[in-house]
């Protein structure tokens, strides 16, 4: 047999099993998603079953959001008190890892697990309108925090105040439980409380988020378990939680469903299945 006619048989052999593997692979891949779809179903009818009505079109289609660890940065507290305040500052170690940087117009305080308060002498931040976003965004900016504005209060008077309370979010994700708030004295910004990330997530790849329809089982187990009862689930938001570190080194920056329903709120834990209430009080910041 000529060489050529071997040729294209051995390349027709070659091209068939690879048209044979690339058939399997979609097969399996089908039977793959045939089977998480059915799985999600029979989650949405166990939830119905028990009482629960939910829209399958507020049930995020994946796992979105990966767990990540935050190692603290200190080099990004000094640039950021550095260009709040407008310059040159000084540090101050308080112990138990707390820097306080600070000039003549005021100082900015960071802790290790996020927590930053700063005092600002009245007058050397003026401004005209303090309830607008403008500004309100380009203080953000210097603190290097993004976010959304979820509450703004005022009051009038002689001694008029405003404050604005700011979400963080990461990547466009919120961060639930992680806020600042900035206060405002005749005009001038006097004051940032809060907490907020003290560096850049990185990839946790030793753990991963359990699926979709175990995530809607424990939902139901842990509204159960709290004594808490709801008939329907509103809506469904992806986010973080970044749990207050046990220890100096990196922290956890955890994914999260918040679940808003008929008679309150909630936050799941996506890599254990955890659910907390989404409100469970505020800890006492360590000023």
């Amino acid at each position: 047999m000529e060489w050529p006619r071997i040729k294209t048989m051995i390349l027709t052999i070659l091209l068939i099993t690879n048209i044979g593997l690339l058939s399997f692979v979609l097969q399996r891949a089908y039977q793959g998603r045939q089977m998480q779809q059915e799985a999600r179903e029979n989650a949405i009818l166990f939830l119905h079953n028990s009482g629960i009505e939910v829209d399958p079109a507020a049930i995020p289609g994946q796992m979105g959001l990966l767990p990540q660890t935050v190692k603290r940065d200190r080099e990004q507290e000094s640039r950021i008190a550095s260009a709040l305040l407008g310059g040159a500052v000084q540090e101050l170690s308080w112990g138990a890892e707390a820097f306080r940087y600070y000039n003549e117009k005021g100082y900015l305080q960071f802790h290790r697990d996020g927590a930053l308060k700063g005092e600002f002498v009245e007058g050397e931040f003026p401004i005209q309108e303090p309830e607008s976003m403008d500004y309100t965004q380009q203080v953000l900016r210097l603190l290097e925090f993004e976010g959304d504005v979820v509450a703004s209060t005022g009051t009038a008077g002689e001694e008029a105040v405003t404050t604005v309370v700011v979400q963080q979010s990461w990547k466009g994700a919120p961060l639930f439980r992680q806020e600042l708030t900035l206060s405002y004295k005749n005009g001038c910004l006097v004051q940032v409380e809060g907490r907020r990330l003290n560096g850049e997530p990185e990839l946790d790849p030793s753990r991963e988020p359990i699926s979709i329809p175990t995530t809607l089982f424990q939902f139901y187990h842990g509204v159960t378990a709290l004594g808490d009862v709801c008939s329907r689930i509103d809506s469904i938001t992806e986010g973080y939680l970044n749990p207050l570190p046990n220890g100096a080194g990196p922290s956890d920056l955890v994914p999260v469903w918040s679940i808003s329903t008929d008679t309150g709120a909630y936050l799941l834990n996506t890599l254990t299945g955890e659910l907390s209430r989404a409100d469970p009080g505020e800890p006492e910041l360590p000023f």
